[in-house]
């Protein structure tokens, strides 16, 4: 039922200062010094979970804590209900107070006040502690005369009293707010609790659903929400019930609210909701009809009530959850008249807002009026680089059309033109299921053949990203079908340049640069330096093994920076990435990448290119080793991303997964991979990259002839470099373990390393491509039973070069290995294997640092590197740990926060706070204390 599903953590998030400030005053208490603490904020801010949290962190600190909370229930609400609570966890049990409390003796209430005070002070002299009362807005009055008392006549000894109320309930009950007067005179901390930025956000919703959120959900649960942690909550709530509005409790009880202020401001409040943002009194006056004086006294009113907030001059609702409340209960014939006035209001202003009134005019129904406001606010994000606004903007000019005045139908070029316009639109806002289909229904409109050409053209490379292969050809086939010979030159190009294109992504590089020839001839008669761009594109890729293509990229990268233009922006960066891979240059990737990213997002196009950066750069990422952040680009890339994006950030994630010995995760990756690939076999490198990972799991598995198999695949399955030299060297891994296992040694090259690209083909020094190299000579030594040190050493050499140290950790332990069966090389095997541990551990490949804990325990090696207790690894390995996880454990049972984690293992304070919350589900604890104590139970940290 609406508002009955709920995701919350016990995690929180945001107040490591106020927690720091709170345990200053409490931790004291064992030297004999009393403290206060007041925790205050509105509704839903948090303070229980920010007192339990305390509380849990004074329980560490061997501090008792006695803890009960006021009940809601008015007149009714029965006396020292949370002083009943606290005691009632004492042990042994204080008998006599607690019957004093509830009524089961009868003791004068001078003598009870005297007997609480007597009590706390009995339990501190024993142990130090905390007595926490909890909603205190809703205490009687003789717990608020037991708690003065206690303050007032308990002046020292080791306790401390813990308070929380809310703001807003308080300051309509003038006797708890005389109270708290009182207390603040003694009070060592007052503790305000303010909603959570952005980032805590983040870290809130990272911390319910176990996964770090993208950008624009973070941004849209904080906009809901207002950086309220139960609201927070509730908007994951409804979202995970497919909710839209607001859960019916809440909305109840904010409507009851707005009801209780009188009908005049609750007008004004609904002229605020359907506004939706900041208003102010004119508007609201102009739209309700009233004088400006009587429109002023009702917002103050509502201000009043914490139902509207003060924004500078003007006045918006506390929350946009309030604002859904409201809005969502107005009749719809009222809303639309809102709308209506509302937009009628904003048109006379100066300069109106072209959003606003897109906005106001559509939901008031209106079709002229909406068609030509969203036809100005479609232009207006077109040129601010606000793709998904503009789709949105030009669907609603689409939907109205036909209302469109004759002469704005022409200017804009009609239906069919407004439908690529949109398709364009929601192609570079990653929306690319839409683009297909909205290039579909521009195309179905009567078109003359150059216009039909440059539609396919771009129908194309809507399918191609959507991973729809088949489609992208033909699309290509009929745009080169209706290219006619007096084509304009601009036309010509377009078709000409993203035709080769095309055959470039697909690899066959040979036939794409006869087309890229003439679309450079056909630029050159256009003259238009965006058709030059173009051309140079597809002229450079068809080039990438040459320094000529290279140039050509930079040239058509700098003409796209000075046209502006987003879609050669982003293909200019990738096409860069692209051939620098193949060149070799993986060090120059990464700036070109970030740049590359920077101007997607610069471009609104985050969603489309940016997730191409984004998989690149994690690609580069994995190369080196930072396999943390390659780790958090591919989770933000696979949770929303589709089409060919997608497909190769799940190939990327296999890859880790079968590193890092995540069956799980592999598998689901693989099966991803694999069936974006059936719609796109056109581009093989990520299911061959997703075979070699799977090849790799297989040898860590010892299910060798399955390996050989995956690696063999892969090997047919794509001419690229790379892919095919780590296929072959896992091929050859598979056999020499063959050999190995069977004692049957033998020269020769396995099946699997006849087909695929040559070394040959590729630059005279590529580094991976060398090393791959390196290491399959190495692994056919191992095959034909020689043992010699030299080719692993030129192994571990080239990957050194080549900088990735995860193969070189692997080389490492298998040199190791072949200095150990020689009668000189112990002391170098136990270097080398020290350094291969380090690499190992840092990069969490468990699978890579099982294999070298095994050999050091054979040969009874003694490696200078800090280790968890014996046996914590294989315990962690069943509860799901990682060794990044397992490394961290310890740091959190040492109290330390995430900040100072992220200090001491050199990476950031949100991945520290991704791996806490995992550790926590994975040791199935409540809190960071819990974890704790399951970790040292557990063996999993010294005891």
């Amino acid at each position: 039922m609406p508002g009955s599903v709920r995701l919350s953590s016990d995690a929180l998030v945001g107040r490591d200062e106020e927690l720091s400030d709170a345990a200053a005053v409490l931790g004291d208490l064992p030297e004999g010094r009393p403290g206060v603490v007041v925790v205050s904020g509105p509704a839903g801010i948090g303070k229980t979970r920010f007192a339990a949290t305390l509380a849990d962190r004074l329980r560490t600190d061997r501090i008792r804590v006695l803890a009960g909370a006021c009940l809601d229930m008015g007149a009714g609400a029965p006396p020292f209900s949370a002083l009943i609570a606290a005691f009632r966890s004492v042990d042994p049990p204080a008998v006599q107070l607690l019957d004093a409390l509830t009524g089961a003796i009868d003791m004068r209430r001078s003598r009870l006040f005297e007997l609480l005070r007597s009590t706390v002070v009995a339990l501190a002299r024993r142990r130090p502690t905390v007595l926490v009362v909890e909603d205190l807005h809703w205490s009687d009055r003789v717990t608020r005369d037991a708690l003065l008392y206690l303050c007032a006549m308990a002046r020292d000894g080791r306790w401390g009293l813990l308070l929380t109320f809310r703001e807003d309930e308080v300051a309509a009950r003038p006797a708890v707010h005389d109270l708290l007067d009182a207390l603040r005179r003694d009070t060592l901390a007052h503790l305000s609790l303010d909603a959570l930025a952005p980032p805590e956000v983040a870290s809130q919703i990272a911390s319910i659903t176990g996964a770090e959120p993208a950008g624009p959900d973070v941004e849209r649960v904080f906009r809901r929400s207002g950086g309220v942690p139960l609201l927070v909550e509730e908007v994951l709530a409804a979202d995970a019930a497919g909710l839209s509005g607001v859960p019916a409790h809440l909305r109840d009880w904010y409507l009851a609210r707005v009801r209780r202020l009188g009908a005049r401001t609750a007008r004004a409040v609904e002229v605020v909701a359907v506004l939706g943002e900041s208003c102010g009194e004119r508007l609201v006056a102009t739209t309700l009809g009233i004088e400006r004086t009587a429109a002023a006294a009702a917002l103050d009113q509502a201000v009043a009530a914490d139902v509207l907030v003060p924004h500078g001059q003007r006045y918006r609702m506390r929350h946009e959850l309030l604002r859904d409340a409201v809005y969502d209960a107005l009749p719809p014939a009222r809303r639309r008249r809102l709308h209506s006035r509302i937009a009628t209001v904003l048109a006379t202003a100066p300069q109106p807002d072209a959003a606003a009134l897109a906005h106001h005019w559509y939901e008031a129904d209106e079709p002229v009026q909406a068609a030509l406001a969203n036809l100005e606010a479609a232009a207006l994000a077109e040129r601010v680089h606000a793709p998904m606004e503009q789709r949105t903007y030009l669907r609603r000019v689409l939907e109205h059309f036909d209302a469109l005045p004759a002469e704005r139908a022409q200017a804009v070029g009609g239906r069919a033109a407004l439908l690529a316009r949109a398709a364009e639109a929601a192609f570079l806002g990653g929306a690319f299921d839409q683009a297909v289909a909205l290039a579909e229904a521009s195309i179905s409109q009567t078109l003359e053949p150059a216009d039909l050409a440059v539609r396919w053209e771009r129908l194309a490379r809507y399918h191609w990203v959507n991973a729809e292969g088949s489609g992208a050809q033909h699309a290509h086939e009929r745009s080169l079908e209706q290219l006619r010979a007096d084509a304009p030159p601009s036309v010509r190009s377009q078709v000409l340049s993203g035709y080769a294109w095309y055959l470039s992504m697909a690899g066959r590089t040979a036939e794409a640069a006869p087309w890229s020839d003439r679309a450079v001839d056909a630029a050159g008669d256009s003259r238009i330096p965006v058709d030059r761009c173009r051309a140079l594109l597809a002229w450079g890729l068809a080039r990438s093994g040459d320094q000529a293509g290279l140039d050509a990229l930079w040239e058509a990268r700098a003409l796209a920076v000075q046209c502006d233009t987003g879609d050669e922006l982003g293909r200019a960066h990738a096409a860069l990435d692209v051939v620098l891979r193949q060149q070799g240059r993986t060090r120059e990737r990464e700036p070109v990448l970030r740049d590359g990213y920077a101007y997607a997002a610069a471009h609104g196009m985050t969603g489309s290119y940016g997730r191409v950066m984004t998989y690149l750069l994690a690609g580069v990422l994995v190369d080196f080793g930072r396999w943390d952040e390659a780790h958090e680009m591919v989770a933000a890339s696979v949770r929303d991303a589709t089409g060919t994006p997608a497909m190769f950030a799940h190939a990327y994630r296999a890859r880790l997964a079968a590193a890092r010995g995540d069956e799980s995760t592999l598998k689901e990756a693989i099966d991803r991979v694999t069936t974006l690939s059936e719609g796109l076999p056109q581009q093989p490198i990520p299911l061959a990259t997703a075979l070699c990972a799977r090849a790799a799991w297989c040898l860590w598995s010892g299910e060798v002839t399955e390996a050989f198999e995956y690696a063999a695949r892969a090997v047919e399955l794509t001419a690229d470099p790379l892919c095919a030299g780590e296929a072959r060297a896992l091929s050859a891994r598979a056999v020499a373990d063959q050999a190995e296992r069977a004692g049957a040694y033998h020269d020769g090259e396995p099946a699997a390393e006849a087909g695929g690209q040559a070394d040959g083909d590729v630059p005279a020094h590529h580094p991976r491509v060398t090393a791959f190299g390196a290491t399959r000579a190495a692994e056919s030594a191992r095959r034909a039973g020689r043992r010699e040190p030299e080719p692993w050493r030129a192994a571990v050499s080239a990957w050194d070069e080549a900088g990735d140290p995860y193969w070189a950790a692997y080389c490492r332990w298998r040199l190791a290995k072949a200095l150990l069966a020689t009668r000189t090389g112990r002391n170098e095997a136990a270097g080398e294997l020290e350094m291969a541990r380090d690499a190992a551990a840092r990069l969490d490949a468990r699978p890579l640092l099982h294999a070298i804990d095994e050999l050091v325990s054979a040969a009874k090696l003694n490696i200078a590197t800090a280790r968890p207790p014996a046996g914590a690894t294989a315990r962690a390995a069943d509860l799901g740990l990682t060794y990044r996880e397992l490394e961290i454990l310890p740091l959190l049972v040492a109290g330390r926060t995430n900040g100072e984690i992220a200090q001491v293992l050199v990476i950031s304070p949100r991945t520290v706070g991704v791996h806490v919350s995992r550790i926590l589900h994975k040791l199935g604890a409540a809190r960071r204390t819990e974890a704790a104590d399951i970790a040292r139970r557990r063996g999993l940290v010294p005891g």
